[in-house]
């Protein structure tokens, strides 16, 4: 699979996926205290992919139009620093969480996989923004 290579985006672009990024993740913190476990996943994993795919842009890589975020990072080191074996980790876990609650009959999500959703997207945020302050314009 071949993705398209962009200059890199202006910084106003990386912003405001960041943002989005944000945003998704405030949502999943104001979800968790009303036991709304299956609502939490959902935003981490989009929280987590938006900043990768702001990564992507900053380094002149147009983000795919997916939603499996463990592939990502492989993208980000055609272009840039290879993602560390935490942030693959996380992606990879991040999906099946974020999947599953979305349609009925695949399985509830439990306040300790929320839990560890927002620690994962933590860390995938972490590293982008380590990321996107090293390749700065």
């Amino acid at each position: 699979m071949e993705y398209a290579l962009t200059d890199k985006a202006d910084a106003e672009t990386v912003d405001e996926w960041v943002r989005y990024a944000d945003d998704d993740l405030r949502v999943a913190r104001l979800l968790l205290p009303l036991g709304l476990t299956n609502a939490v996943a959902y935003p981490c994993q989009q929280a987590a992919e938006k900043w990768t795919k702001a990564l992507l842009l900053r380094l002149g890589v147009l983000p795919p139009k997916i939603h499996e975020i463990e592939k990502l990072p492989d993208l980000i080191a055609t272009r840039g620093p290879a993602a560390n074996q935490e942030v693959y980790a996380a992606a990879a876990r991040l999906t099946p969480d974020a999947t599953k609650p979305r349609y009925p009959g695949l399985g509830e999500v439990t306040v300790d996989d929320v839990v560890e959703a927002l620690a994962l997207a933590a860390v995938i945020r972490d590293a982008v923004a380590v990321a996107l302050a090293r390749e700065a314009p």
